[in-house]
């Protein structure tokens, strides 16, 4: 069943590859191939973890979520293409923005206080009385604290979270900013002297925070910023080359991944080589959410409880009867090897709704992603900067669909409408100029 699982997850790329103009941007081909990722790395541990046993139930969830998610994709795309949004494009194709020129200023401000808020950061976790010996160590120690125990300490002062806020809101609009004027071959050495602080800040601040999904948000990011911009720009469709490109730079991710895991407090892990440990993270949840299908751990005292956790987080704080708990999930073992607990965004979904629960959720959010990404592009993606920024940094939830849900637990919140007033903020702040098409900068 998990080889024709397998299989079938290639037939699906390769028609999604197809249908969809080749565009291997589309949410389709990115879900699909993400699945592929998680399902490859599995497979390298087909007897180890005893996937010759996989259920049909699971079997219908992960192949039923991608038959969803390719046909409302299809639908959204001829109804977006051919009803609407035609008299717009007319009157915008002859002039398109090439150029985001920055206010070095407000960006020399922004580096020194993200900078400062970094310091003040590290300051706190040093401060904190969990006791460590080394950095790894007091890595580890705050990872257990915050994420494992109801009782923790408030280790970071309120006013240091929201700051990394704007941490995070930096390094996703000077990576557009940068990888903006790149692909359409508008760089300067300027541009790099400003957006690169930001992004490194946001990487000291991922790993300062013992999340490396931050990481991989932000890599995803990248790979829809300078290739669906580069695509639009030079006027032609994604290349064999730019696929290359593509993997080469997942991989590079994968060995940093890897590569940072005893920084950011994971020291269970040192012995532990390279395959092992990224199949493990990634591949596992192909195995745990099979595990769970057969031997649920469903608490239904708490209305959405995996799914909601933001939600449910601010009806708590509106003083609704809603009991704090832990958004962690429980850790598995199979045939006494550990694989963690991650298990792909349709775990949260089927413990707290059932199947019906699973298939309209996943409708759902392919609704959102493919009208998103074909209103933008059928709009135009470089008149259209601010909501293009957004939607790489909520292509995070895309991307982490195999690993764990992002959509509904995370960006289905008011934390969200927060985000999105500091990234406006930012972009009217930050931009001192866009050049057009034909125009000189000065």
């Amino acid at each position: 069943m998990f080889i024709f699982l397998f299989f079938l997850f290639f037939l699906l790329l390769f028609f999604s590859y197809f249908i969809f103009d080749k565009d291997f941007l589309s949410p389709s081909f990115l879900f699909c191939a993400m699945y592929i990722i998680s399902l490859g790395f599995a497979a390298i541990n087909y007897n180890s973890w005893g996937l010759n046993d996989y259920s049909s139930l699971t079997f219908s969830i992960v192949f039923g979520g991608a038959i969803i998610f390719i046909l409302i994709e299809f639908i959204c795309k001829f109804v977006i293409y051919h009803f609407r949004f035609r008299r717009v494009i007319n009157k915008i194709k002859h002039k398109r923005v090439n150029k985001i020129v920055l206010n070095k200023y407000v960006t020399i401000f922004i580096i020194v206080l993200n900078l400062f808020t970094i310091i003040l950061w590290y300051k706190a976790l040093k401060n904190s009385g969990l006791g460590f010996s080394s950095f790894s160590d007091m890595m580890q120690n705050y990872r257990a604290t915050t994420s494992y125990s109801l009782d923790s300490q408030d280790i970071i002062p309120g006013y240091l979270q929201q700051l990394a806020k704007l941490l995070t809101v930096c390094g996703y609009f000077y990576s557009f900013a940068l990888f903006f004027n790149l692909a359409n071959k508008t760089i300067k050495k300027a541009d790099y002297y400003l957006c690169i602080p930001n992004i490194v800040i946001y990487i000291i601040y991922s790993i300062l925070d013992s999340n490396r999904l931050n990481l991989l948000g932000l890599v995803g990011a990248f790979v829809i910023y300078y290739f669906a911009i580069k695509n639009v720009s030079q006027q032609h469709s994604n290349s064999v080359k730019s696929l290359f490109k593509l993997i080469v730079s997942f991989v590079i991710v994968l060995f940093v991944f890897y590569g940072i895991r005893l920084i950011v407090g994971r020291t269970g892990s040192e012995d532990t080589d390279f395959i092992s440990y990224i199949s493990m993270y990634v591949g596992a949840p192909v195995k745990l959410l099979d595990m769970f299908i057969k031997q649920p751990v469903s608490d239904f005292t708490v209305w959405g409880k995996e799914t909601f956790v933001s939600i449910n987080s601010l009806l708590r704080k509106m003083g609704f009867d809603i009991p704090k708990y832990l958004m962690h999930k429980e850790f598995r073992i199979y045939n006494g090897i550990s694989l963690g607990n991650v298990y792909s965004a349709y775990r949260s979904w089927y413990s707290d709704f059932g199947l019906i629960g699973v298939f309209s959720l996943q409708s759902i959010f392919s609704i959102f992603y493919t009208c998103y990404y074909y209103i933008l592009k059928k709009k135009g993606i470089l008149n259209h900067q601010f909501a293009f920024l957004l939607y790489g940094y909520f292509s995070l939830a895309l991307f982490l669909h195999p690993i764990e849900d992002w959509f509904y637990s995370m960006f289905v919140s008011v934390g969200t409408l927060t985000f999105i007033i500091i990234f406006a903020i930012i972009y009217k702040i930050a931009i001192k100029d866009e050049i057009y098409i034909g125009e000189k900068n000065d």
